[in-house]
């Protein structure tokens, strides 16, 4: 949501004193009367309400499809921003369609185009256009509480276009920019502007960024926006990330950051304003953040296996058979791996080209395949136990396309111990290892919470790469010397077995990180 940063300036939230209350309006449509159905906001909205209620907030009010009409949103938002006082909290959420329409006032947006939030009984034509709420109207109810915080969760999406491409089997929740006929919505006041409606006393988490689109997931078994999951999953209490028993606004913005990140396999980037890590307490949360897990506890053939989808030819089953640690996928199944025989490619559940492959003989390519199957086996496993680690691991250049001879500046936060190692996993399932190298002098050893920099340069072979970083608290020979002997191989089978004999019982962190890369050009 490109507002974002004028609707938001500062916080101030109390949400944790004794004397504040919470009031909440949940937004949730899937059943859109003239434009394309969604399949998770319902699902969002209902959990979301559902965290709230658990908190325990004031009052909570759930409006889903149909009833989620321009009228009643307004309506709703202004009696609880009546009851919203000083130090309280007040939150609106809203999962659905989202869209840009041009402008209402010439010279108010840097774009030219309103964005604007696409309600259940929304057409572009005639009297249904009302249907829909400006963001030029949501900064002026917002407004409405200048003595309370305002929480506002946005997730949808307001773009046309798309990071690297991204062709999800799942949909967005983005309804193209278009002009209306018949318009029955008269332009906001004059001088009405977004900017001018700005308050200081509200934080907004916008699922993308403006060249970004949402897509829907399947989370935990259901169809889910990645933002409001992770909202919802972290007032709960994941987001305690020092088992405090409060949530802060900090923790809160990290934890969704990183989850958002990792479920869309770094394609979707939340948006949260103001940014940075603020101390400032959201919720108090009874349970506490269950024990990081740790992946290297297990050994390779007991990793869940990876879904598996074979396409593009008359008989998939002639290929699906043979491969090891390997189920059948469905659609529900974002981790899954796609074969297109007939394309020569492998790709994510996400719609990413992993890996392209000659066609000529495809059936001898199930080795290259099995490759690629046993890394993101072990990729999914680390990703499931990363979120609770405190080791953090990023690129300064963010989650680009990384292009042939590029530099990728890596940066580690947070680091607990003094051994370091990293390495990639390619597209292939090639093992490259990176540091501590010999050759460039690396030391063996670093000091504990220094931070860490490193440049590394995109390379073959192309596709979405992985960096692993794992951080141990003595010095581990073998363990070094098993990522050495593995490096240019693919034999990810053997290194995980190492990882399990060494790291099993052994105090140690880790972080992964998805990047993707590309020919030059």
């Amino acid at each position: 949501m490109s507002r974002a940063a004028v609707l938001a300036a500062a916080i101030g939230l109390t949400a944790t004193q004794a004397s504040a209350a919470t009031y909440a309006l949940v937004i949730g449509i899937d059943a859109y009367e003239h434009i394309a159905p969604l399949r998770g906001a319902v699902n969002d909205a209902r959990d979301i309400a559902e965290t709230l209620r658990g908190l325990p907030a004031d009052e909570v009010r759930l409006l889903l499809d149909g009833d989620a009409t321009r009228a009643a949103i307004t309506q709703n938002w202004r009696e609880l921003a009546q009851r919203a006082g000083p130090g309280d909290t007040l939150i609106i959420t809203y999962a659905g369609h989202g869209s840009n329409e041009p402008e209402a006032q010439s010279g108010s947006e840097s774009d030219g185009l309103d964005e604007n939030f696409l309600l259940a009984g929304f057409s572009p034509i005639g009297a249904a256009a009302a249907e829909r709420i400006r963001d030029d109207e949501v900064a002026e109810l917002i407004a409405l509480s200048p003595e309370a915080t305002v929480i506002f969760v946005a997730d949808s999406c307001h773009s046309g276009s798309s990071t690297r491409s991204l062709q999800t089997d799942w949909g967005f929740r983005n309804w193209p920019t278009g002009s209306f006929v018949d318009d029955p919505l008269p332009p906001p006041p004059a001088g009405s502007t977004t900017d001018e409606a700005a308050v200081d006393n509200t934080i907004v988490f916008a699922a993308v960024p403006d060249a970004e689109m949402a897509p829907e997931f399947p989370i935990g078994g259901q169809m889910r926006g990645a933002l409001s999951y992770s909202f919802a999953e972290g007032l709960r209490g994941a987001a305690d990330a020092d088992g405090d028993g409060v949530v802060t606004k900090g923790e809160l913005e990290q934890h969704v950051r990183s989850f958002v990140r990792q479920v869309s396999n770094g394609l979707q980037h939340p948006q949260v304003a103001p940014a940075g890590a603020v101390d400032t307490p959201l919720v108090e949360v009874d349970a506490q953040p269950a024990p990081a897990p740790n992946p290297f506890a297990t050994a390779f053939d007991d990793l869940p296996p990876v879904p598996l989808e074979v396409v593009g030819t008359d008989d998939p089953g002639a290929f699906f058979d043979g491969f090891g640690g390997v189920v059948a996928a469905t659609d529900k199944d974002r981790q899954k791996v796609v074969w297109d025989v007939g394309r020569g490619e492998v790709r994510s559940g996400h719609g990413d080209v992993i890996l392209a492959l000659p066609t000529a003989d495809p059936a001898s390519l199930t080795g290259n395949v099995q490759a690629v199957v046993d890394k993101m086996r072990a990729v999914h496993a680390l990703e499931a136990g990363a979120l609770a680690q405190p080791l953090e691991l990023s690129f300064a250049g963010g989650d680009g396309t990384y292009r042939q001879s590029q530099p990728i500046d890596v940066r580690l936060a947070e680091r607990r111990f003094d051994h370091l190692i990293l390495s990639g996993l390619s597209s292939t399932g090639e093992i490259d290892f990176v540091f501590p190298l010999e050759a460039y002098g690396d030391p063996l050893s670093l000091p504990a919470g220094e931070g860490f920099e490193l440049q590394l340069y995109a390379d073959q072979p192309y596709g979405a790469d992985h960096l692993l970083a794992i951080e141990t608290e003595a010095s581990l020979p073998a363990l070094l010397e098993a990522f050495r002997r593995h490096a240019g191989g693919t034999d990810v089978r053997a290194l995980w077995t190492v990882l399990h004999e060494q790291l099993r019982d052994t105090p140690h962190s880790f972080a992964v990180f998805a990047f993707y890369t590309a020919a030059a050009g």
